[in-house]
């Protein structure tokens, strides 16, 4: 009882470089909640200029289709969102989702973070901007890839694009656990890259 009630506490934490003796100024730091992860709390954390991502399983959600409530703060203001995570796609996805897609991945045992075990969902030197607005991951963990000289970073940044991209290939020879607009979007994204 004392622990489900401990876990469900939100802890505030300020950005950046906040350290147990620093004070936030109002002027240079943002305030974010993070919750403690629990059965139901599979993601918390954030960063750039007070932006936060919350993800927690919803009442539906079962093993063959999981499905989150994702919500905290954006550039653009407040948000809140129900997903299903086979539904995620990384070509076309906010950073809040590419969070929910890799926690869940990591939570049923298909992903497994770095020796760190921190889980971030794009390397280190990714910018993911505005967390409320969609970009082409795929497509910046490859640049990050090519531009990058460290060889930590290289293998890390490697790892997660060869899972995003077995995700991928997974989901699309498995139609019913990937929706039909998704299948035409990305097979569409595939065959110009491809050809």
């Amino acid at each position: 009882m004392i622990k489900d009630i401990v876990t469900s506490l939100p802890l505030t934490l300020s950005s950046p470089h906040m350290t147990k003796n620093s004070t936030p100024s109002s002027k240079s730091s943002h305030s974010f909640h993070v919750y403690m992860l629990s059965k139901d709390c599979i993601y918390s954390g954030g960063g750039y200029g007070g932006q936060s991502v919350n993800v927690m399983y919803t009442i539906d959600s079962t093993a063959e289709d999981p499905i989150v409530k994702i919500f905290g703060t954006s550039m653009s203001g407040s948000y809140e969102e129900v997903v299903h995570i086979n539904d995620i796609d990384p070509t076309n996805a906010t950073y809040p989702e590419l969070c929910a897609l890799l926690a869940h991945q990591q939570r049923i045992g298909a992903y497994t973070s770095g020796a760190n075990k921190l889980l971030i969902p794009t390397p280190l030197n990714v910018d993911p901007g505005d967390y409320s607005k969609r970009m082409d991951y795929i497509s910046l963990i490859r640049d990050s890839l090519s531009n990058s000289n460290y060889v930590d970073l290289t293998n890390s940044t490697q790892k997660l694009l060869d899972f995003f991209e077995r995700y991928l290939s997974k989901n699309l020879e498995k139609p019913e656990k990937f929706s039909i607009l998704m299948q035409g979007d990305y097979i569409e994204r595939f065959r110009i890259e491809k050809y």
